[in-house]
């Protein structure tokens, strides 16, 4: 799931403006990464968030899923995608990196210098924009599904637009074309490990237990 919101922080970096996702089916939803493009006021840029859950229980179109704010948000969109994952493993956070860009096309963000393995290279960005075009994706990149809000002054709605590949290499570069405004962008390199009964997330060598 990538989460796009008006930002509440006032520096650039990494915040916790969204603290948490749940669901109806009760799936344990882990944050990957935030980052805060803050234009040095609140409301004034954006952030974008990044979660996943290994669904123990699919969410059909009756449920629900339950974005939480630490903050009262008045514009922000998300967008979910769903990838296989093989069974009994987990995700491993291989390398990311996160980038403010003002008033311009979301510009490149490369991840490089990993062993070579198979990984998901998945980059999310938020935009200040109620432009509803496609995004352009990187050569060999694919989009996940647009979602953002209309109405009132482009500045005040949010856009959320995500591209990802799965390929086997040392890293990726992500520059893909779409609109220009205020963006925050993360980049995550996802491997898969072996994961333990009730074990979510492997980040960086270390496991969060259930």
């Amino acid at each position: 799931m990538v989460v796009s919101a008006d930002n509440v922080d006032t520096s650039d970096g990494n915040t916790n403006l969204v603290t948490s996702v749940d669901d109806d089916k009760l799936n344990q939803w882990v944050k990957l990464r935030e980052f805060t493009n803050a234009q040095g006021n609140a409301g004034a840029g954006a952030t974008v968030a990044i979660f996943y859950c290994i669904a123990d229980q699919q969410v059909d179109s009756l449920g629900f899923i339950n974005i939480n704010f630490g903050s009262n948000i008045t514009a922000k969109a998300a967008s979910c995608w769903e990838f296989t994952l093989a069974a009994d493993m987990a995700l491993k956070i291989d390398s990311s990196s996160d980038k403010a860009d003002d008033g311009v096309d979301p510009t490149s963000i490369a991840i490089s210098g990993l062993s070579s393995a198979s990984r998901l290279y998945i980059r999310c960005i938020a935009g200040e924009t109620s432009n509803t075009s496609n995004l352009t994706v990187t050569t060999n990149f694919t989009a996940i599904t647009n979602n953002q809000t209309s109405g009132a002054a482009a500045a005040s709605n949010m856009a959320v637009r995500a591209e990802f590949r799965i390929n086997t290499s040392t890293g990726e570069t992500s520059d893909p074309t779409w609109t220009s405004a205020d963006h925050a962008s993360t980049m995550l390199a996802l491997s898969e490990v072996a994961r333990f009964t009730n074990q979510i997330l492997i980040d960086q060598g270390d496991c969060d237990q259930a």
